[in-house]
């Protein structure tokens, strides 16, 4: 089921490209800076911990 906000979710859109740039994933630096302008200064550290949990729960390894 897809749901379709009225209103972009610039803090969910943060926190998952913020993961893309820790990945290293082309376009991700600028899209989340982008995002991150529409994101008040006092949320940042908290959506940061966020995305740091969510990327710690990926398991990801390097090869």
């Amino acid at each position: 089921h897809l749901e379709m906000l009225e209103e972009p979710d610039f803090e969910m859109a943060y926190i998952w490209y913020s993961i893309s740039t820790a990945l290293g994933l082309p376009g991700s630096l600028e899209a989340r800076d982008d995002a991150r302008g529409n994101v008040d200064d006092e949320k940042i550290a908290e959506l940061q911990g966020k995305a740091g949990t969510i990327y710690e729960s990926l398991n990801i390894t390097s090869d």
